[in-house]
């Protein structure tokens, strides 16, 4: 469709229009208590989902991460910068973690790739693993981060 209000997708393959939009569709038939879609770029191929945790010393924790479609051919991309953790002054975390994380004057950036197919990004329970996987990475890294600053 030709339109001046609509999104110009004629440079965008087929197959990733439809990865894209499956993986929306997938998304948002999942239950809130697990994860949820905060929101998405078409244009960009970008779903932004959003986790909550529930620590006993920080409360209620909420984070998102950004699903990357497009920036990697083979691969989601899957980005964050947490919002709950910040270790200011520092250019090291000072304790074990998982390579995925990294820091940028006491930011925490995670960025992890997961291998996608051509047609939908995975299969539902694949997606669902791989959204879940990472929600596990970032709790365990809030417990952790929340322990260090708590014995600091």
């Amino acid at each position: 469709m030709d339109n001046k209000f609509l999104h110009n997708l004629k440079d965008t393959p087929y197959n990733e229009r439809e990865t894209f939009n499956n993986a929306i569709l997938l998304l948002s038939m999942v239950k809130s208590e697990y994860y949820y879609i905060v929101g998405f770029s078409r244009p960009d191929n970008i779903i932004e989902i959003g986790f909550d945790f529930d620590d006993k010393y920080y409360g209620r924790i909420n984070e998102t991460i950004a699903m990357d479609f497009s920036g990697n051919i083979n691969e989601i991309e899957i980005t964050t910068q947490l919002t709950n953790v910040f270790f200011e002054g520092q250019n090291i975390i000072l304790f074990d973690h998982e390579e995925y994380f990294s820091i940028e004057e006491g930011f925490i950036k995670y960025k992890r790739l997961f291998e996608k197919d051509d047609i939908v990004p995975v299969s539902m329970d694949k997606l669902n693993l791989i959204i879940l996987s990472v929600k596990n990475d970032l709790f365990k890294f809030i417990e952790k981060s929340i322990e260090y600053l708590l014995t600091k």
